[in-house]
C-alpha cells in the first residue's frame, strides 16, 4: 500500500486527504441511503417537466435578470446546474417535509447560479468577451460524453444527435466565459504567498489531552430539588384565559367592566378587542407555567394575583410591558410537586435556560474540588476517588472556531468539547499548561472541564504541503462566492423563485 501510495501524484494525493477529511466518521449506510434517495430526486425530480408542465408550449421562468429570463429548459445552464447539485446531494431525510425542504434548498441553489451566471454573460456582451473557436472545440472534444479510455472518440461524438451537441456547445460557450470573467475579477486577489505560509504554521502544535466533564446535564438532583423548593411559585400551573388589550389602560377598564356586569362574555371580548395569539379561540391559553407569563411584565410579582384568583374570577386589569391584561382563572392552580421526575425535569429545563449562573457555580465548584485533588493525587487518582470519568481529546492546534482547514475541537463526549473552539480563554489555558499541569475549571456552553496535557506534536511536512496547495483554492472559492454576491444588481432582479418552485415542481 505504501509503495502505490509513493506512484501517486501530488494532485491526487491532495485529492485523496480531501476525500478523508471529508468523509472521515460517515457511515457506510448513510451513505447508500443518501445514494437511494438522491436517485428518488433525480428521477422524480429531473423528469418532473414532463408531469409538470415543464414541456409545452411555455418553458417555466423562475425570475428575470435585465432584459433576460431566468429559464429552466433541458439542457441549459439551469438544468445542468441543477442536475450537478442534485448529483452532488447528500439527502439522508425521507420525512415528506425535510425531503420537500432539502429539495427546494437544491432548486435555490441552482436558481442562484443561474442568476449570477446570466448577469456575467450580460455583462460579457457588452464587453465583448467571447472565447476563441479553438478552445471551445478543445473544451467540447474533452467532454465526457466523448472519451472513450481517456481519449477523444469520434464516434461517440457521432452518435450523438446535432441538436443535443448543439446545446451543449452553447452551454460550454457560456461556462468559458463564465470562467474567464471569474478569473480576470479574482486575478488581482490571489493569495500572497507569506499568507499562505503563515496559514499553514497555523496547523501546529497540536496538543492532546486528558479532561475531566462536569455537564449541565449531570447535575445531580439536589441542587435542582433545592431550587424546585426555593422557587416553587414559579413553577405553579393554571389553565387561564386572557384579553390583552394595547389601545390604553382606560380601554382594558372598560372591557374588564363589561365582564363584571355580564353584558359581553368573556370569549366574545377577547375575540373583538384581545390583540395577542390567543384572541381567536377566546382568550383560551391552556395551562401555564407562572415563569412562563414573567417575560410579559416589568414587574412579575403581578403574577401573584393571577395564580391567588379563584376558579372563574377575572383579575383586575394588570400592566404588561406594552400592554394591559386581564386574566381568568378555568381550573383550580396545580402546586408542583419537587419530588415529582417531571417537575424536576422542568425545574431542571428552567434553570439551564434562565439560571445558568446558578448551575455554573456549581460546576465550578465541582470542578475546583476535583483539580485540588488532581493536583495532590495525579489526574487519572483523582477522577477514581470522585466516580468521574476521564475522557481524551483529539489532537488538534489552536482553531478557534473550528476552521475546516484544520484539525477540529473535538472530544469524546458529546458537543461539550466542540463547543470550547469558540472560547478564548479555552485555547488560552490549555496551550499554556506544561507536562503535569491541571488546568483551571474553564466554562463552556453547557458545562465545565478540568484538563491536563497528554503530547505535543507539530505536523508532518505532507500535511503542512497539503495546507499550502489547498488554502489559496479554499481562499478563491470564497472570494468567487463573495464576486457572485457582491456582482448581482439587486435593482434589475425578478425573483419569482418561490412561486414558480411551487407550480412547477412541486405542482401546486
Amino acid at each position: 500500500m505504501a509503495s502505490k501510495d509513493r506512484h501517486k501524484s501530488p494532485d491526487k494525493k491532495a485529492e485523496d486527504k480531501v476525500k478523508r477529511r471529508t468523509l472521515a466518521g460517515r457511515s457506510p449506510l448513510l451513505y447508500v441511503f443518501s445514494v437511494i434517495i438522491l436517485v428518488v430526486i433525480v428521477v422524480t425530480f429531473v423528469g418532473a417537466p414532463v408531469a409538470t408542465g415543464f414541456v409545452g408550449e411555455t418553458q417555466p421562468v423562475f425570475g428575470r435578470y435585465g432584459n433576460r429570463d431566468i429559464v429552466y429548459s433541458p439542457g441549459n445552464y439551469f438544468a445542468r446546474r441543477f442536475q450537478q447539485i442534485a448529483e452532488q446531494a447528500d439527502i439522508s431525510q425521507t420525512n415528506q417535509q425535510e425531503f420537500q425542504f432539502q429539495l427546494r434548498n437544491l432548486w435555490r441553489q441552482a436558481f442562484n447560479d443561474a442568476v449570477f451566471h446570466t448577469a456575467v454573460l450580460l455583462e460579457a456582451e457588452q464587453s465583448g468577451m467571447a472565447p476563441s473557436q479553438q478552445l471551445l472545440d478543445r473544451t467540447l472534444a474533452q467532454h465526457p460524453a466523448f472519451q472513450e479510455d481517456g481519449r477523444f472518440s469520434s464516434q461517440r461524438y457521432r452518435q450523438m444527435p446535432q441538436q443535443e451537441r448543439q446545446s451543449l456547445r452553447d452551454y460550454l460557450r457560456e461556462v468559458l466565459i463564465q470562467q474567464q470573467f471569474v478569473e480576470d475579477k479574482l486575478q488581482a486577489l490571489r493569495t500572497p504567498a507569506p499568507e499562505t505560509t503563515f496559514v499553514a504554521s497555523m496547523s501546529g502544535p497540536e496538543r492532546r489531552f486528558q479532561y475531566v466533564a462536569f455537564s449541565f446535564e449531570e447535575v445531580p438532583e439536589q441542587p435542582v430539588l433545592d431550587y424546585a423548593r426555593e422557587f416553587s411559585f414559579r413553577f405553579q400551573e393554571a389553565n387561564l384565559s386572557r384579553i390583552t388589550v394595547r389601545s390604553s389602560q382606560s380601554d382594558a377598564e372598560r372591557i374588564r367592566q363589561q365582564i363584571a356586569d355580564r353584558t359581553a362574555s368573556f370569549e366574545d371580548l377577547a375575540q373583538a378587542h384581545s390583540v395577542d395569539a390567543y384572541a381567536e379561540q377566546g382568550g383560551e391559553m391552556g395551562w401555564m407555567r407562572y415563569y412562563e407569563l414573567e417575560p410579559d411584565f416589568l414587574d412579575p410579582q403581578l403574577l401573584d394575583e393571577v395564580y391567588a384568583l379563584d376558579v372563574g374570577e377575572v383579575s383586575p386589569v394588570l400592566e404588561a410591558r406594552d400592554t394591559w391584561m386581564i386574566y381568568r382563572l378555568n381550573e383550580p392552580v396545580r402546586q408542583p410537586d419537587p419530588q415529582d421526575p417531571a417537575t424536576l425535569t422542568t425545574v431542571r429545563r428552567y434553570m439551564s435556560t434562565f439560571e445558568r449562573g446558578i448551575i455554573e457555580d456549581y460546576l465550578i465548584d465541582e470542578a475546583d474540588e476535583f483539580r485540588g485533588l488532581a493536583q495532590q493525587a495525579g489526574f487519572q487518582e483523582a477522577a477514581q476517588q470522585l466516580g468521574l470519568t476521564v475522557r481524551e481529546s483529539e489532537w488538534f492546534p489552536i482553531n478557534y472556531g473550528n476552521m475546516p482547514i484544520f484539525s477540529p475541537v473535538s472530544g469524546g463526549e458529546g458537543n461539550l468539547l466542540r463547543t470550547a473552539a469558540n472560547r478564548e480563554d479555552f485555547f488560552r489555558e490549555l496551550f499554556a499548561l506544561s507536562a503535569g499541569d491541571v488546568s483551571p475549571a474553564i466554562t463552556l456552553q453547557n458545562g465545565t472541564l478540568v484538563a491536563a496535557l497528554i503530547d505535543e506534536r507539530v505536523p508532518d511536512e505532507s500535511d503542512m504541503e497539503f495546507l499550502r496547495s489547498y488554502y489559496p483554492f479554499l481562499v478563491q472559492q470564497m472570494q468567487g462566492e463573495e464576486l457572485e454576491r457582491s456582482f448581482i444588481d439587486r435593482d434589475k432582479l425578478t425573483d419569482n423563485f418561490n412561486q414558480a418552485f411551487a407550480r412547477y415542481v412541486i405542482g401546486n
